[in-house]
């Protein structure tokens, strides 16, 4: 069903790039994918449905193929609201819009900007490590400047585990590990067992 997803978004984004082959013209996109539409779980439908209208603003001329199945009461009168919705929506959306109107609010989505991961810079902020940078003298001239960064790492010492109890230390000096509450609540050694 992933797959499906991943399909559905990439054709209906840049099928146009290879509906030149008669193997993946428009028609053979649409069949494809729409072939998937009963298998699949409502959230892949919504992408599907997403899918078929930009597939009609790249292929005007399967426009009336996929209003077919958008106008389908299987779409309209389906128990799910998000799928009558979006097939009540795309196919007004379709049927009134112009050209010009569908090209713009079907526009291909913008190019991701590359940035740092909040996780990974919250990880940076609280490494254990530090970084020192030390100056090189440049060679070719006298004046000190910075050719290369070196760097140190400096590791910092581990911080304690407070959940952790460890071992305890019993009267006769025998480590016990982890130990058990007393009366007293406080932590010591297991109680002996009665010998049978």
């Amino acid at each position: 069903e992933n797959m499906v997803k991943v399909g559905a978004y990439i054709l209906g984004e840049f099928g146009n790039l290879i509906a030149g082959d008669e193997r993946s013209g428009p028609i053979v996109q649409f069949k494809l994918l729409h072939s998937m539409f009963h298998l699949c779980s409502n959230t892949t439908k919504y992408i599907l449905l997403s899918t078929y209208i930009k597939l009609i603003n790249l292929f005007p001329e399967i426009k009336l193929d996929i209003e077919e199945v958008l106008k389908h009461d299987n779409q309209l009168r389906n128990s799910d609201a998000e799928i009558q919705q979006r097939a009540m929506e795309y196919t007004k959306l379709s049927e009134i819009a112009t050209s010009d109107l569908l090209a713009t609010v079907l526009e291909e989505m913008p190019q991701f900007t590359e940035r740092e991961s909040s996780l990974l810079a919250k990880l940076k902020k609280k490494s254990n490590t530090l970084v020192k940078e030390k100056e090189i003298p440049d060679t070719d001239n006298s004046s000190t400047q910075i050719v290369a960064k070196e760097t140190e790492v400096v590791a910092k010492p581990p911080e304690p585990n407070l959940l952790d109890l460890g071992t305890v230390e019993t009267p006769d000096d025998s480590p016990v590990l982890g130990g058990t509450l007393n009366n007293h609540s406080e932590v010591g050694p297991s109680p002996p067992q009665p010998s049978a």
